[in-house]
């Protein structure tokens, strides 16, 4: 995109772009077309409902949804998402993910 064709932009659409083409420099797909989520979030909680907090079950699930709330504390983030079926709130902490990934996450 031209350096014009950028100046038309909002300030809104300029730092969507931007964030892109960081995304894509760091060779990541943003739009990776064979991902399918296993699960909704409505699923993921009424399959944990009874979970007590803290607890852990070693179950690995793939979901999918907008981040609609983003709260960064350091090593450990907590973001809202958003599907069809809801909201979901997930923790992301460093020594489960990998400092990398926290911060492409923090981008």
């Amino acid at each position: 995109m031209s350096n014009d064709a950028i100046d038309d932009l909002n300030e809104q659409e300029q730092i969507r772009r931007e964030k892109l083409a960081r995304i894509q420099s760091q060779g990541i797909d943003p739009f990776p077309v064979g991902f399918k989520p296993d699960h909704t979030f409505l699923e993921v909680r009424n399959e944990n409902k009874d979970l007590a907090p803290e607890a852990k079950t070693g179950k690995i699930v793939s979901i999918a949804g907008r981040v609609m709330l983003n709260r960064i504390a350091g090593k450990l983030i907590f973001a809202t998402l958003r599907d069809g079926s809801g909201d979901l709130q997930v923790m992301i902490a460093a020594d489960a993910v990998g400092e990398e990934s926290v911060e492409l996450w923090k981008e």
